[in-house]
């Protein structure tokens, strides 16, 4: 079963117009690029019933998550935070990915949604953005990063995963507000707003979430390493304890949480 089985895709120039009206949320809009007749949803909901048990919240929004699929409803949540991406960037963002997958088909071993961290290849390739001082500086930090992680990275089985990690953790840099402060995501809202998929733990005793929960964990730390001890470090506060790390000019480039 392919995407374009469980969806209708609007390919309508309206729905990434650069003039959308302030008063129609983006969420609606994305809802309307991917909508689906009743059987299609049922379909898409019996698909995602299998996966609820390895992430919060996604039992008790199933109607947000069928009506949006495959975009995740969080990455709207996400991107709604930059400041310099309006509605019609996600817009036509989310149609480029969903045009991707059409005919694909649809994974047996994850949810197969479209998460936030998909947007930094988006950014890397607008060049209005890489003026921006922000993503520049962002953009910097990742290639010092990237050249670490493509030399040094030996876990083949996790390697998808992390660098979907890595893609998300920019992107988020980006959603704070401040770059050059130490912010971070858990590794359960890394699990839960990328629907990471539950590799190695579908069979794990005990509670799935935490299962992924604790892999999730397990990559970052692999993360640190090849990164090198001194480049990721830890914060700790009267709550978690923050990983960030940093490079010549300062810049926490890349930072998550885990809670202990």
């Amino acid at each position: 079963m392919n995407y374009r089985d469980l969806i209708h895709f609007d390919t309508g120039a309206a729905v990434v117009r650069q003039d959308v009206p302030a008063s129609e949320p983006t969420r609606l809009l994305a809802a309307r690029m991917v909508k689906k007749s009743p059987e299609q949803a049922t379909l898409v909901r019996g698909h995602l019933s299998r996966f609820t048990k390895f992430f919060d919240g996604m039992s008790e929004r199933m109607e947000e998550f069928v009506a949006l699929f495959p975009i995740h409803p969080d990455s709207l949540a996400a991107l709604e935070k930059i400041p310099f991406i309006q509605p019609p960037d996600i817009l036509q963002w989310l149609a480029e990915e969903v045009r991707k997958l059409l005919d694909k088909p649809v994974p047996e071993n994850s949810p197969g949604l479209i998460g936030y961290d998909r947007f930094w290849d988006y950014l890397c390739r607008q060049p209005e953005f890489q003026k921006l001082p922000d993503v520049e500086a962002v953009v910097y930090c990742n290639k010092t990063l990237a050249a670490a992680f493509e030399k040094n990275w030996t876990r083949a089985e996790w390697q998808p995963t992390a660098q979907q990690i890595l893609h998300a953790l920019l992107v988020h840099r980006l959603t704070t507000g401040d770059i050059y402060n130490q912010h971070g995501a858990t590794p359960a809202e890394l699990r839960d707003t990328l629907c990471l998929p539950p590799f190695g733990v579908e069979i794990s005793s005990g509670d799935p979430a935490a299962a992924l929960e604790s892999r999730v964990a397990e990559i970052l730390a692999e993360l640190r390493k090849v990164a090198g001890e001194k480049s990721i470090f830890f914060i700790r506060t009267l709550t978690n304890t923050a990983f960030t790390s940093r490079n010549s000019n300062g810049l926490s480039n890349l930072s998550w949480s885990c809670t202990g």
